[in-house]
């Protein structure tokens, strides 16, 4: 019995020093969430925090920032199917959120949204295709060709709430969607990889 219980200590030990095989140090922030998605949530953790990423938890993800980084992280069954980059630096947002709004459009996908929400909003070709009414009055508008959003957004970015672009292959919240959010003002922009197939095993 005491073997058995030795046993089983070792073993909680070592699953819970186990790592996932993540190269944080890859320049291209695509690989990084793909190479996340579909490990093991703890493993996944060990290693940012190896790495000296703090863990904050919150209701329907785990966060792991380090300065002006932060790796946030959604899981189904300690599988993780949502894993995203936010960059919070103001000096590097704009070329950032270039790169990575051109990479991701040049993708396949099956469909395309975005939207912009923003305080004296402006788009004088209305080149959005809905708007939504919010609480104080203004609206998100909805875009559906990346071209215009991506001229629009410019336009706005320093009235910007909330802004975000979404690449979806497969059916919407089933297949795969790339995404990027910006936070208010452009300030933070964050890059997400979500594989809603890995919920459905």
């Amino acid at each position: 019995m005491k073997k058995f219980i030795s046993l089983l200590s070792l073993t909680l030990i070592l699953c819970c020093c186990e790592k996932a095989p993540i190269n944080l140090t890859d320049e291209n922030i695509e690989r990084r969430l793909e190479s996340m998605v579909g490990e093991n949530i703890n493993a996944v953790g060990n290693t940012l925090k190896a790495e000296g990423f703090k863990k904050i938890d919150f209701d329907t993800q785990i966060n792991f920032t380090r300065g002006k980084e932060t790796y946030l992280l959604k899981s189904t069954d300690k599988t993780i199917i949502t894993a995203g980059y936010q960059l919070s630096d103001t000096t590097k947002t704009q070329k950032f959120l270039d790169k990575y709004h051109f990479q991701l459009d040049s993708k396949p996908s099956d469909e395309y949204i975005a939207e912009i929400y923003a305080s004296q909003f402006s788009d004088w070709t209305n080149s959005y295709v809905d708007s939504i009414p919010t609480s104080s009055n203004d609206y998100i508008y909805v875009y559906n060709d990346p071209i215009a959003f991506y001229s629009t957004l410019q336009v706005n970015s320093t009235n910007l709430v909330y802004a975000s672009e979404n690449w979806i292959t497969g059916e919407k919240n089933k297949g795969q969607m790339w995404s990027i959010q910006l936070g208010k003002g452009a300030k933070t922009v964050c890059v997400l990889y979500s594989d809603f197939t890995l919920a459905e095993k």
